[in-house]
């Protein structure tokens, strides 16, 4: 018996799972534009996407057939319009909204707080877009509270916790928060819609303009895997 690493096999399952993951988009904003560093919405805009690397082709389709098999469905979820930002629910057919995950990080951990205001934007929108409204001005016949508030994190953790159980392990968590917290988050996050449009427009990238042009969440360097880092984005010559 005799084995030879074949490239050309390689190249066709990359090139493969490289076409899948470019599904067409909607054009405009994405929530996934404004919730981490907007330097990089904004030089996807004046530069144009930048072409995966293999092991992100990698990584990402394991995350998304992971979210196929979990909510029984190899579509991509169906994006909504909402003030302005494409919202895309992972799993909206039950009585309460999904966010599906698959990560490396440990069951025990807890989610950054950009996965946070991921789901209070999804509920946000998801309100604003489905409740029954009626009169002259469109006034909702629902407040927003109750099962509007209510959002699950539902994540695949390929590592378990890393401890006793280094299985694959299922962690569901259903989130319930207050209006004022969704109200809150979606000012923030229009702020920065607000913002990235200016700086397109200005030809500014955003680190210019906004302190937290990086988000909520810096606790990882989102240089690192970023394209327009090598020489094009100014935040990387800052060393962040």
């Amino acid at each position: 018996m005799e084995k030879r690493y074949s490239k050309e096999i390689y190249n066709d399952v990359i090139e493969n799972m490289r076409g899948l993951l470019q599904n067409d988009r909607p054009e405009g904003v994405h929530l996934s534009d404004l919730t981490l560093c907007l330097n990089k919405a904004y030089y996807r805009r004046v530069e144009g996407d930048q072409e995966l690397t293999d092991e992100q082709v990698t990584v990402f389709s394991l995350g998304r057939m992971g979210e196929a098999w979990m909510r029984q469905s190899f579509s991509d979820a169906e994006p909504i319009l909402c003030e302005g930002i494409w919202c895309s629910i992972d799993h909206d057919g039950g009585d309460i909204p999904w966010e599906i995950k698959v990560t490396k990080m440990s069951s025990n951990t807890p989610i950054p707080r950009h996965w946070l205001c991921q789901m209070m934007a999804y509920a946000y929108a998801r309100y604003q877009c489905k409740v029954k409204r009626t009169g002259k001005n469109n006034k909702p016949i629902e407040p927003l509270d109750g099962k509007w508030l209510e959002f699950a994190n539902v994540r695949l953790c390929v590592n378990g916790d890393y401890k006793a159980n280094r299985q694959m392990i299922v962690v569901p968590e259903v989130y319930t928060f207050t209006q004022d917290e969704l109200e809150e988050n979606w000012d923030w996050l229009q702020h920065r819609l607000d913002t990235l449009e200016y700086c397109v427009k200005k030809g500014v990238p955003p680190s210019r303009e906004l302190v937290d042009y990086e988000g909520l969440d810096v606790s990882f360097n989102q240089c690192n895997g970023c394209g327009y880092s090598r020489g094009i984005c100014p935040a990387e010559r800052r060393g962040r």
